[in-house]
Protein backbone atom coordinates (compact mmCIF):
# COMPACT_ATOMS: atom_id res chain seq x y z
CA UNK A 1 0.00 0.00 0.00
CA UNK A 2 1.28 3.49 -0.50
CA UNK A 3 0.69 6.46 1.41
CA UNK A 4 0.18 9.97 -0.09
CA UNK A 5 0.78 12.99 1.97
CA UNK A 6 -1.85 15.38 1.78
CA UNK A 7 -0.96 17.85 5.09
CA UNK A 8 2.93 18.87 5.78
CA UNK A 9 4.07 20.02 8.42
CA UNK A 10 3.54 19.37 12.01
CA UNK A 11 -0.16 18.68 14.29
CA UNK A 12 -0.74 19.58 17.88
CA UNK A 13 -3.51 18.74 19.97
CA UNK A 14 -4.90 20.00 23.33
CA UNK A 15 -6.98 18.48 25.83
CA UNK A 16 -8.41 20.27 28.97
CA UNK A 17 -7.70 17.55 32.08
CA UNK A 18 -9.87 19.93 34.47
CA UNK A 19 -10.57 16.66 36.54
CA UNK A 20 -12.85 17.01 39.69
CA UNK A 21 -13.21 13.77 41.90
CA UNK A 22 -16.81 14.26 43.10
CA UNK A 23 -16.60 10.76 44.71
CA UNK A 24 -17.67 10.42 48.51
CA UNK A 25 -15.45 8.68 51.04
CA UNK A 26 -16.62 6.87 54.25
CA UNK A 27 -14.37 5.82 56.54
CA UNK A 28 -15.62 2.47 57.92
CA UNK A 29 -13.18 0.64 60.11
CA UNK A 30 -16.08 -2.45 60.71
CA UNK A 31 -15.03 -6.15 61.38
CA UNK A 32 -16.36 -8.33 58.46
CA UNK A 33 -15.85 -11.75 57.19
CA UNK A 34 -14.68 -12.85 53.76
CA UNK A 35 -14.60 -16.54 52.94
CA UNK A 36 -14.18 -17.45 56.70
CA UNK A 37 -11.52 -14.77 57.14
CA UNK A 38 -11.33 -11.83 59.21
CA UNK A 39 -11.08 -8.55 57.80
CA UNK A 40 -11.79 -5.00 58.49
CA UNK A 41 -14.09 -2.42 56.15
CA UNK A 42 -12.13 0.06 56.23
CA UNK A 43 -13.37 3.06 53.61
CA UNK A 44 -15.79 2.61 51.32
CA UNK A 45 -15.97 5.66 48.40
CA UNK A 46 -19.38 6.24 46.07
CA UNK A 47 -19.25 8.32 43.01
CA UNK A 48 -22.01 7.81 39.91
CA UNK A 49 -19.88 5.34 38.51
CA UNK A 50 -18.28 2.91 40.32
CA UNK A 51 -18.58 1.95 44.27
CA UNK A 52 -14.61 1.35 45.50
CA UNK A 53 -14.29 -0.69 49.07
CA UNK A 54 -11.29 -0.92 50.81
CA UNK A 55 -10.65 -4.02 52.98
CA UNK A 56 -7.65 -4.78 55.05
CA UNK A 57 -6.61 -8.48 56.36
CA UNK A 58 -4.02 -10.30 57.81
CA UNK A 59 -5.30 -13.19 55.63
CA UNK A 60 -5.41 -11.29 52.59
CA UNK A 61 -3.76 -13.61 50.67
CA UNK A 62 -6.40 -16.72 52.05
CA UNK A 63 -9.48 -14.40 50.75
CA UNK A 64 -8.06 -13.77 47.77
CA UNK A 65 -7.39 -17.45 46.85
CA UNK A 66 -11.16 -18.01 48.02
CA UNK A 67 -12.18 -15.40 45.84
CA UNK A 68 -10.70 -17.25 42.90
CA UNK A 69 -11.93 -20.42 43.82
CA UNK A 70 -15.50 -19.41 43.55
CA UNK A 71 -15.73 -17.75 40.69
CA UNK A 72 -17.69 -19.32 37.88
CA UNK A 73 -18.91 -18.81 34.37
CA UNK A 74 -22.34 -17.87 33.40
CA UNK A 75 -21.75 -16.36 30.46
CA UNK A 76 -19.58 -15.69 27.12
CA UNK A 77 -16.72 -13.83 29.10
CA UNK A 78 -18.98 -13.18 31.85
CA UNK A 79 -18.42 -14.47 35.76
CA UNK A 80 -20.07 -14.43 38.76
CA UNK A 81 -19.40 -11.75 41.23
CA UNK A 82 -17.14 -13.07 43.66
CA UNK A 83 -17.10 -9.65 45.59
CA UNK A 84 -20.90 -8.83 45.50
CA UNK A 85 -22.13 -5.49 47.14
CA UNK A 86 -25.84 -4.60 47.29
CA UNK A 87 -26.92 -0.77 46.89
CA UNK A 88 -29.98 0.13 49.25
CA UNK A 89 -31.49 3.17 47.92
CA UNK A 90 -33.61 5.84 49.89
CA UNK A 91 -36.82 4.85 48.06
CA UNK A 92 -36.76 1.26 48.55
CA UNK A 93 -35.19 -0.51 46.04
CA UNK A 94 -31.79 -2.11 45.37
CA UNK A 95 -29.20 -3.26 43.26
CA UNK A 96 -27.08 -6.41 43.55
CA UNK A 97 -23.76 -6.80 41.62
CA UNK A 98 -23.98 -10.33 39.76
CA UNK A 99 -21.54 -10.17 36.82
CA UNK A 100 -18.04 -8.78 38.02
CA UNK A 101 -17.41 -5.32 36.60
CA UNK A 102 -14.58 -3.92 37.90
CA UNK A 103 -11.03 -4.09 39.34
CA UNK A 104 -10.25 -6.43 42.35
CA UNK A 105 -6.73 -5.66 43.81
CA UNK A 106 -4.77 -7.59 46.76
CA UNK A 107 -1.53 -6.13 48.19
CA UNK A 108 -0.11 -8.85 50.17
CA UNK A 109 2.57 -6.02 51.31
CA UNK A 110 0.10 -3.52 53.30
CA UNK A 111 -2.28 -6.64 53.44
CA UNK A 112 -5.09 -4.25 51.60
CA UNK A 113 -7.66 -5.74 49.30
CA UNK A 114 -8.96 -2.86 46.71
CA UNK A 115 -12.47 -3.59 45.20
CA UNK A 116 -13.90 -1.30 42.61
CA UNK A 117 -17.01 -1.99 40.79
CA UNK A 118 -18.30 -0.39 38.09
CA UNK A 119 -21.97 0.86 37.24
CA UNK A 120 -23.69 1.47 33.69
CA UNK A 121 -25.61 2.89 33.29
CA UNK A 122 -24.50 5.61 36.33
CA UNK A 123 -25.56 5.18 39.84
CA UNK A 124 -27.47 8.06 41.77
CA UNK A 125 -24.93 8.20 44.57
CA UNK A 126 -26.64 10.74 46.21
CA UNK A 127 -30.17 8.64 47.09
CA UNK A 128 -27.98 5.71 48.60
CA UNK A 129 -29.54 4.45 52.11
CA UNK A 130 -27.10 2.03 52.65
CA UNK A 131 -24.53 -0.88 51.10
CA UNK A 132 -24.48 -4.51 51.70
CA UNK A 133 -21.16 -6.50 51.97
CA UNK A 134 -21.01 -9.97 53.10
CA UNK A 135 -23.87 -9.58 55.21
CA UNK A 136 -22.75 -5.95 56.68
CA UNK A 137 -24.72 -3.23 56.52
CA UNK A 138 -23.04 0.18 56.04
CA UNK A 139 -25.73 3.22 56.07
CA UNK A 140 -24.75 6.12 54.26
CA UNK A 141 -25.65 9.54 55.43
Amino acid sequence: MNMKKINLGSWKTNFNLDYTDISTTHQIDQGISLYNYEATLSSISISPVSVTLKVDSTHTKEISEASSRSSREIGLNEYEDSYPITINYKDGTSETTAVFKGITSGDLITNTITIVKLFTPIINDKEIKSVEFFDTVVPID
